[in-house]
This record gives structure tokens, C-alpha cells and sequence, in this order.
């Protein structure tokens, strides 16, 4: 994955796309990581929670949300979103701008990762973990 850019989308990109963007910064320096929500609000601050968990991993972040574009799927290489729903409208726009090769894929194979938005530090952590899990065998050595 060295030089190339990963792009994580979700639908608010205030919760599990800016978690995996920065559990993947940190655990694979060396290529870019980018995120975007289908549904997003651009300037969102990264939710409290998300940045409290990233804080016990020894991760100190703090992202603002941003729309998913054309442009941002320009610049991706690979697009890896959350859920089916989030797959679909990537590959809706990449048909809408004629560029349909793009490798898109669900970043968990074995599962959707669920949103923990408005929900318990307890459910980010199950969010967190399922990210961390997917990260790991998505890009192992």
C-alpha cells in the first residue's frame, strides 16, 4: 500500500471513518489515509467519544468531517467503506463521473461496522475494536 491513498467513507465521517483514518495513520505510517461521509456535514468536529479512544491508544486527534466528492475519489486508490449502503453510493457517483474501476470495497468482509453515533463510550469501543481488527488483517504484512 506504500504511496497510495486509502479512503474511508462512512455516512457522518465524525465517527468510524475518521477512527479507522487515524488507527490507520497510526498503525501504517508509511501510505495515506484520507475519510469522507456520504451523508456529512463538512467542519464537524471528530466526536467526543472517537477521541477519547483514540486518546488511550496513544493517538491524539482531532479531525473535522468532510462531504464525500468526486474529487476526494479521484485522489483515492482504494475506497473501503463501512457498510453495503455506503458501497453503493461510492460506486453511484464513480459511475456518475465514468470512472467505475475503482477498486471499492467493504473495509470488514465478515461485517458491516456499525455506527456508534449517539450511542456509549462502550459501543465506540466495539466500533474501535471491529476497526482495529479489520485494519489488521486488511493490511497485514
Amino acid at each position: 500500500m506504500k504511496d497510495k491513498t486509502t479512503l474511508f467513507v462512512c455516512s457522518g465521517n465524525t465517527c468510524r471513518s475518521q477512527m479507522a483514518e487515524a488507527l490507520a495513520r497510526h498503525l501504517f505510517a508509511s501510505s495515506k489515509f484520507i475519510s469522507a461521509g456520504t451523508k456529512a456535514i463538512a467542519n464537524q468536529p471528530t466526536s467526543r467519544h472517537a477521541v477519547t479512544l483514540l486518546l488511550e491508544r496513544g493517538i491524539a486527534w482531532q479531525g473535522v468531517s468532510q462531504c464525500l466528492s468526486p474529487e476526494l475519489l479521484l485522489q483515492s486508490d482504494l475506497v473501503l467503506v463501512m457498510t453495503e449502503q455506503h458501497q453503493q453510493s461510492v460506486e453511484t457517483i464513480l459511475t456518475q463521473i465514468n470512472h467505475s474501476n475503482m477498486q471499492v470495497e467493504r473495509l470488514s468482509a465478515a461485517m458491516d461496522i456499525a455506527d456508534p453515533y449517539g450511542e456509549s463510550l462502550d459501543s465506540y469501543r466495539r466500533c474501535m475494536d471491529n476497526l482495529e481488527l479489520a485494519l489488521r488483517q486488511r493490511f497485514k504484512p
